[in-house]
């Protein structure tokens, strides 16, 4: 197994991805004949590189299976290999955009939160922010997130849909009215697998509130040192107490009067405190943000009422956040093809070191 988690398949990655040299090394050694990958984005986002990968697996004879895709091809078919040749188009593609859209948001941070940058420091600006810190912050994570995908497959209106997935073909459930059964039902498209849709609902409902009255999910899902925003939003927060630490060092050296120092510390402290609470609030992924036990939670039934006032989009990046996965397995008693039963609902909790869901 090849693991990189948390390191960007992109150009403008700053991470050394050493196992995915250590892949591409070993398919040229031809020590396997099948290479399983969740996504093709998860490949390689540079198209050079992409490339590269496609010509080794053609000429050493390695097929390639796409989890997401449920399917395995053989690049040495040219319509295998021209399908998965447009994905690395389309990926490389995507990451410029992303980068775009850094880049533009960097430069209106001044904008937004009332600050300046000159020959790379920050500095406060004079006008007023239009949002607080911590809300910007948060938005920018969301907004220029390489996994955030922005269109859906039509009107998203059943929890489970596009977030729960077929265990056998591995493709995501819908909601289906099938010919004489009442109710709705999961089912994937391939008809593999079908659950009763309320039943499920309420299952994945009520572990959902009793997972978050538990104050050890917050600690277990807190971002790693390793969170590049997390970092950055430290590291701000280091600037300014160094940035203090030197006003203090002139004042007691003689070279700032102590009104000079009162006044640098009626700047400084403010914003430091500001730093502080941005960066830890990054800590936490957003979705669960409105959920950290507080006396406004006090037991599973107040964290329904709260769960219930979220919008269903919200929710669903709840269950994203919260499940490594959910998959229905297909019935194994013949005639009980739609009817629940917890034994066909595989739903593990998330780590730190689990692979982000995918999301639509």
């Amino acid at each position: 197994m090849y693991c990189d988690d948390g390191y960007g398949a992109s150009r403008f990655s700053g991470k050394q991805r050493n196992e995915w040299a250590r892949l591409l090394e070993d398919l040229s050694a031809g020590q396997f004949d099948l290479l399983w990958i969740w996504e093709t984005s998860r490949g390689d986002r540079e198209l050079e590189r992409w490339a590269r990968l496609l010509n080794v697996c053609r000429s050493r004879g390695v097929l390639i299976h796409v989890y997401t895709h449920g399917r395995t091809y053989d690049v040495g078919n040219a319509r295998d290999w021209r399908a998965l040749a447009e994905d690395g188009v389309d990926n490389a593609y995507e990451s410029e955009k992303i980068s775009l859209r850094v880049r533009r948001s960097m430069a209106a941070n001044d904008h937004y939160v009332a600050r300046r940058v000159y020959q790379g420091q920050v500095y406060a600006g004079v006008w007023p922010p239009l949002v607080e810190e911590e809300t910007f912050a948060a938005a920018q994570r969301v907004l220029t997130d390489p996994a955030r995908h922005r269109t859906r497959p039509g009107k998203a209106r059943w929890l489970l849909s596009w977030v729960a997935h077929c265990d056998v073909c591995g493709e995501p459930v819908e909601v289906r009215a099938l010919p004489r059964r009442p109710g709705r039902v999961y089912g994937c498209r391939r008809g593999h697998a079908y659950i009763d849709r309320e039943a499920l609902d309420e299952v994945i409902i009520a572990m959902v509130c009793v997972r978050l009255v538990q104050p050890d999910v917050y600690a277990t899902l807190s971002a790693q040192p390793d969170d590049a925003a997390v970092v950055q939003a430290r590291e701000q927060v280091q600037t300014l107490k160094a940035r203090l630490e030197e006003y203090y060092a002139s004042a007691a050296a003689g070279r700032l009067s102590p009104t000079g120092l009162i006044k640098m510390e009626e700047q400084l402290l403010p914003m430091i405190a500001e730093a502080e609470q941005a960066a830890a609030a990054l800590t936490l992924p957003s979705a669960l943000r409105g959920f950290v036990p507080d006396s406004g939670v006090t037991d599973v039934a107040d964290m329904r009422a709260r769960w219930d006032a979220l919008s269903l989009p919200a929710q669903k990046d709840v269950l994203r956040t919260l499940f490594e996965r959910i998959t229905i397995r297909r019935a194994t008693i013949r005639g009980r093809g739609t009817a629940f039963d917890p034994d066909r609902v595989d739903a593990p909790w998330r780590t730190p070191d689990s692979s982000p869901a995918p999301t639509v």
